[in-house]
């Protein structure tokens, strides 16, 4: 539990966590403070559960204090990081205020046939035109790790036609399933916990799309 150490004005949020060869971890995601150390987005543990107060990262925040967030990290074989890279433009598709995108992510593989691996990314508030609908998109990666390209699956503009409505937060959960029908592309299970449909009005039982 992180509970106490990480913070920032409101909240420290704990996006990923990775367990190195000698049993350090790593936290990345979007926090200011680990109680009297500074540590802006990234900070490592000690195998004790103390904080590694060895280990200086570079401050993931701008000089007003905005910005930040890691929501992916890359380890070299032994086990040290090798690059953090942040999806969140100021402007283009991505850019959507309150779209929280990034509240799931799941590995796609190589999609575009390009060597690099691709990305499936849920922003379950996302909205246009119908509030907290949901939206996942899948990123295509370049060699830099940053991104390159992007597609929609939200049943507007999509080849993915499902029938989502207001609240469903589509792409709240999302996870790589294979290959299940064998056309040689990955599958996904995306969860819209908030879907009411069926003749179940208003009491969000929820759904996973395939």
């Amino acid at each position: 539990s992180f509970g106490g150490y990480l913070t920032n004005l409101p909240g420290g949020i704990v996006n990923r966590i990775v367990v190195q060869a000698d049993g350090k971890v790593l936290a990345a995601g979007n926090f200011r403070f680990a109680r009297s150390f500074s540590r802006a987005g990234l900070i490592r543990f000690n195998t004790d559960g103390t904080i590694d107060a060895g280990f200086q990262p570079p401050a993931f925040y701008n000089s007003s204090g905005v910005g930040g967030t890691i929501n992916c990290m890359v380890l070299q074989p032994d086990g040290k990081t090798k690059k953090y890279e942040k999806f969140a433009p100021g402007t283009g598709p991505l850019a959507v205020p309150g779209a929280q995108l990034g509240r799931d992510i799941a590995n796609v593989g190589d999609l575009d046939d390009d060597g690099h691996v691709d990305l499936a990314v849920g922003a379950p508030f996302y909205a246009e035109g119908v509030p907290d609908r949901g939206i996942v998109w899948t990123v295509f990666l370049d060699d830099d790790g940053t991104y390159k390209d992007v597609m929609r699956f939200d049943g507007f503009g999509s080849d993915f036609d499902g029938d989502l409505d207001a609240g469903d937060l589509f792409g709240e959960g999302i996870a790589g399933i294979g290959d299940l029908d064998g056309d040689g592309v990955p599958d996904l299970a995306v969860g819209a916990p908030g879907d009411d449909d069926d003749g179940f009005d208003d009491i969000n039982q929820g759904a996973v799309w395939i």
